[in-house]
């Protein structure tokens, strides 16, 4: 899990990715505030994505 914080059309964003091992990237979010729901809305993608085989 990585987060960033970017500037996006004059707003500050909170970017949220999900990386593999190799670097890759699995999913990401990109939030207007910096919060936990966010990471663990991603977290739970990712892992249900992973489970599933999708």
């Amino acid at each position: 899990m990585d987060e960033t914080k970017i500037l996006i059309c004059e707003k500050w964003m909170f970017l949220y990715r999900a990386v593999s091992k190799a670097r890759e990237n699995l999913d990401f979010i990109l939030s207007e505030r910096r919060n936990r729901p966010a990471s663990v809305r991603l977290s739970g993608i990712v892992l249900y994505s992973s489970i599933s085989g999708t």
